[in-house]
């Protein structure tokens, strides 16, 4: 019967729930659902206590600095290819205090920006025609974006980027923002490769 078989019998002769719930959460344990989902969370768990790169080890490649810094970490990245990162939203970042006083949501642009940072880690891990020390990425062409979902204080935000092509000194990506699994935004982005001017002494 197992742990979570074993409860909702107990449950259910204590009357701690009714008929229906009892006969619900039985067909449930059968079917192997709650098995299902506590390995689905346990993924989940694992994904987010060991990412693969630290709020720290973002801060060291990205420029950005606060309240700009749009990427808390990554979770995976395959060079050349593909990255995966979060940006955890949270109601004390300045932007809430005008978007809005009254009903708090993310700004477009501000999910834009967490792409963009996004892919310029991706293409600081790229060898050959990544970018390299003394350069950064600059937006160049915002391609078929879509705001699905509003996103809001309290959501964890995953950016998944998939380059479709790197040339000389131009990048094309293609990005899909989720919270909790659903698409809060997508499109395509083009970026420029830029080296740092020195300030004037």
């Amino acid at each position: 019967m197992g742990f979570a078989g074993g409860l909702v019998q107990r449950l259910g002769k204590a009357r701690l729930i009714s008929v229906s719930t009892e006969r619900t959460l039985r067909r449930w344990v059968s079917t192997g659902w709650v098995a299902a989902r506590r390995s689905a969370l346990a993924k989940d768990d694992s994904e987010m206590t060991t990412p693969l790169m630290t709020f720290e080890e973002v801060r060291s490649i990205l420029k950005q600095r606060f309240p700009m810094l749009m990427v808390d970490s990554v979770l995976s990245l395959e060079p050349g290819k593909s990255i995966r990162t979060t940006k955890n939203v949270t109601g004390n970042e300045l932007q809430f205090l005008g978007h809005f006083p009254e009903h708090a949501v993310m700004p477009g642009t501000l999910i834009v920006e967490a792409i963009g940072q996004s892919a310029s880690i991706l293409f600081s891990k790229m060898t050959g025609s990544g970018t390299r020390p003394g350069e950064f990425l600059v937006l160049g062409a915002i391609n078929e974006m879509r705001f699905l979902v509003p996103v809001v204080p309290g959501d964890r935000m995953q950016i998944d980027i998939r380059v479709l092509k790197f040339i000389d000194d131009f990048g094309l990506i293609e990005a899909v923002a989720t919270v909790d699994g659903t698409p809060v935004a997508r499109g395509k982005l083009g970026f420029a490769r830029r080296g740092l001017e020195p300030t004037p002494g």
